[in-house]
């Protein structure tokens, strides 16, 4: 009888459970899996699990060149170090079989029973959940390129595509930050998240990430939109952020320049 627990590729992986001679409980199977993976060189072993908790608690799958980023970013970081970045496709090889890339160069994992494992066991397996992919977040939309703000001027969106291509994990950090804190509030990452939104040029740039995220097709961003931290707090339900900025005196009447209010920004 074909077992899990003897598979290296994703395929054979994959070939095995289609043809359905497993037993019937798998949680045993994906178990001595995962110990394979802690019998790695420390080093090792940490980060093959943190892609392992990336590709579980992401919002969405992620693409190589955005979870090669975000793995190679740490709190304090300033930008992104390239000598820090290993290939998702090394990472993927060390997974016991359990990942695979596919055919658009997205992560995932082999099959839906490995997903159903992990969400039952993610307590066992990845103590603090997602609370790591909120900071790395963070930490990656305060990096000191964003510095400067938006991209602006007649060339705006190549500007954007060309800032895309060197920080590729920025659209995915300017749009799920705000989830990932929501469910993982934590008052340190708060404080993080206040002093981003707080400041003009950093705003700035996470705001131009959603548009364009948002409206794929236009040609250009103008940063007129009068939004603020307040609005993009609204927009994520991050409901101690928004008591936190009216406790400093922001407008809870503050209306974008399409006069839309707080609530509107909630939907």
């Amino acid at each position: 009888m074909d077992t899990l627990a003897s598979k290296l590729r994703p395929g054979e992986v994959v070939s095995a459970l289609k043809r359905g001679n497993l037993p019937q409980q798998l949680d045993g199977i994906y178990t001595a899996a995962l110990e394979r993976i802690k019998d790695l060189p420390p080093s090792h072993k940490e980060v093959v699990m943190d892609f392992l908790r990336w590709i579980v608690f992401a919002q969405r799958p992620l693409h190589a060149r955005e979870i090669e980023h975000a793995l190679a970013v740490s709190d304090n970081d300033h930008d992104i170090d390239t000598d820090n970045i290993i290939r998702a496709h090394v990472l993927a090889s060390m997974c016991a079989g359990l990942v695979m890339l596919d055919e658009s160069d997205r992560v995932r994992l082999v099959h839906y029973t490995v997903m159903n494992f992990f969400i039952s066991h993610h307590d066992q397996w990845f103590p603090g959940g997602a609370i790591k992919l909120a900071s790395t977040c963070l930490t990656y939309l305060s990096f000191d390129s964003f510095k400067t703000g938006a991209c602006t001027g007649p060339s705006v969106s190549a500007d954007f595509d060309a800032r895309l291509v060197r920080y590729p994990f920025l659209g995915y950090a300017a749009e799920h930050w705000g989830k990932h804190l929501r469910e993982y509030p934590n008052e340190e990452l708060y404080n993080r998240a206040r002093l981003l939104l707080t400041n003009r040029n950093y705003f700035e740039a996470v705001s131009q990430a959603l548009y364009y995220l948002d409206n794929k097709d236009s040609a250009s961003w103008s940063g007129n939109s009068g939004s603020s931290a307040m609005h993009l707090a609204a927009h994520f339900m991050l409901n101690r952020l928004v008591m936190v900025l009216l406790g400093a005196g922001v407008d809870p009447n503050i209306r974008d320049d399409n006069g839309a209010r707080l609530l509107w920004w909630r939907r």
